[in-house]
This record gives structure tokens, C-alpha cells and sequence, in this order.
């Protein structure tokens, strides 16, 4: 994988990772980004065939086994992900919108289309949000904290960066507070 358990650093490695945990299946995991690649790996093991396997039971790439196919229940439906992750992008957009209509930002602009909605604060900096779909996360690409991947907590009812357990408005909220010395009330 990419990462570790601990700490993937690819949507894939997170997905797989996460779907390990919920099923509470232990697996063995190497950081393919450090030292020996995954494809050297493979040559040395005699696994020749374009396949990666994760897990004895688990396999990515070309064969899928059942599995696999029942572990994928721990991701939102694509149709509810997509209502869900459209709603904040939408909302984003237009709350991005009046706070450029009721502040001088010089520079600042917004666009949203194809299921990515990016800001720019001018000299403060650029925000970029987007749909992940396969990974049934949200995106977030901040000019203050950097990339970060936000999941839908059925509980709360947010997007929540599982790392920091920051939610997605707030976290937003206090950068663009910071940033611009405005109030941006997103919170629901």
C-alpha cells in the first residue's frame, strides 16, 4: 500500500484500509513508497500476473473475490453520495458567493462545475473542493492546511476529516476568518 494503516497517503490504500477495519479482518501492510516498489515486489515473488493481493481473501485488480464484493458495503451508495456531496458543494458555492457579493476580495472568484468547486481569495490563496467517488469522500485542497479527505459521518451529519475529527464547515469557517479577518457563518 501506499502509507500505512495509520496513515494511507492514496484513496485507494484508505479505501482498502478502511475496509479491512470494518470487517475486522488484521492484515500485514508495507509502505510500497519506501524502499523496494510494489512492481520490484512482485517480480521477486513470482507474481507476474498483474495482480496485487492485500489480504489471502481480499484481492484489487484483476480478480475480485465475493469477499471483496460484501466488504463494499461500508461505503455510501454512489446515488446517496453524490445527493449528499452535490448538497455541500452547491451550499458552498452559494454561501462563496455572498461573502465575495458583501466583501472587497480583490481577486476573488468562484466556479463550480463537474463536481468541484474552487475559491480564489486573490493573494490569500486558493480552495479547491471536489467529489471523490470512488473513495466516497470529499476533497478538500486548502491554501492554509493543506489536502484533505473528508468522509460522511451518518451520525453526525457531516463531512468529518477522520484524522483531526474536524468537520469540513467549520474547519472552513476559521480558515477564511483567519485569512481574511471576515466571519463566514457555514455551520448548520
Amino acid at each position: 500500500m501506499k502509507g500505512d494503516p495509520h496513515a494511507p497517503q492514496c484513496g485507494f490504500s484508505e479505501t482498502a484500509t478502511r475496509i479491512f477495519k470494518v470487517k475486522g479482518v488484521p492484515f500485514p501492510a508495507r509502505n510500497n513508497l519506501e524502499g523496494q516498489g510494489p512492481w520490484e515486489a512482485m517480480k521477486t515473488s513470482g507474481n507476474n500476473n498483474g495482480t496485487l493481493f492485500l489480504h489471502p481473501m481480499i484481492c484489487f485488480g484483476v480478480r475480485r473475490t465475493s469477499s471483496f464484493k460484501d466488504a463494499e458495503i461500508v461505503l455510501l451508495d454512489e446515488k446517496e453520495f453524490h445527493k449528499l456531496a452535490d448538497e455541500l458543494l452547491h451550499y458552498l458555492q452559494e454561501k462563496f458567493d455572498e461573502l465575495g457579493e458583501e466583501n472587497d476580495i480583490e481577486g476573488f472568484d468562484i466556479d463550480h462545475a463537474e463536481g468541484v468547486v474552487t475559491i480564489k481569495l486573490g493573494a490569500f490563496g486558493t480552495y479547491v473542493i471536489n467529489k471523490q467517488t470512488p473513495n466516497r469522500q470529499v476533497w478538500l485542497s486548502s491554501p492554509v492546511s493543506g489536502p484533505a479527505r473528508f468522509d460522511w459521518d451518518k451520525e453526525q451529519c457531516h463531512w468529518i476529516y477522520k484524522r483531526t475529527k474536524v468537520e469540513i464547515l467549520k474547519l472552513l469557517e476559521k480558515e477564511v476568518h483567519d485569512l481574511l479577518g471576515v466571519s463566514i457563518v457555514l455551520s448548520r
